[in-house]
């Protein structure tokens, strides 16, 4: 363990109403693993069991612990294609989407936007069922 681990945030406690937003990973990949590159995925998973501990630990302190979750926007940043992806969500609607969550009382501790919903949620449902249909159509996307 970390030192991190337990000193969590050590100037945080002076400010009158502090938000703590750790750098976030997929969130995808914790609730319904995609199957393409699983040792790739599983890392993209651990920031947020890392936040839930962190909210956990900070539970009695005027500290907001928050987590926004990434998912496939539309912007050319990493390359043209993703720019007009069928599957990504408009940069403007996540943009806006999540601005609303946080400007939002309560601000819920999980800033989740549109299309990652259905992911995050999917283990109250049919989770086989949509494990296979979400990685049948990652599966088709790529070819």
């Amino acid at each position: 363990m970390s030192s991190e681990d337990h000193a969590p945030l050590p100037h945080a406690p002076s400010q009158a109403n502090a938000r703590h937003h750790p750098q976030d990973g997929d969130l995808r990949p914790s609730f319904v693993p995609p199957t393409g590159s699983p040792t790739y995925r599983a890392t993209k998973a651990a920031p947020h069991p890392t936040t839930e501990s962190r909210r956990f630990q900070m539970r009695d302190s005027k500290i907001e612990v928050l987590e926004l979750a990434r998912l496939y926007r539309q912007t050319a940043l990493m390359c043209a294609h993703q720019a007009a992806a069928p599957r990504s969500m408009p940069l403007k609607a996540f943009i806006t989407e999540s601005m609303e969550l946080l400007t939002s009382t309560p601000t819920p501790p999980e800033i989740l936007v549109g299309p990652v919903k259905p992911l995050r949620f999917a283990a109250q449902g049919d989770y086989a069922g949509f494990f296979t249909t979400f990685n049948n159509a990652m599966t088709a996307a790529q070819h």
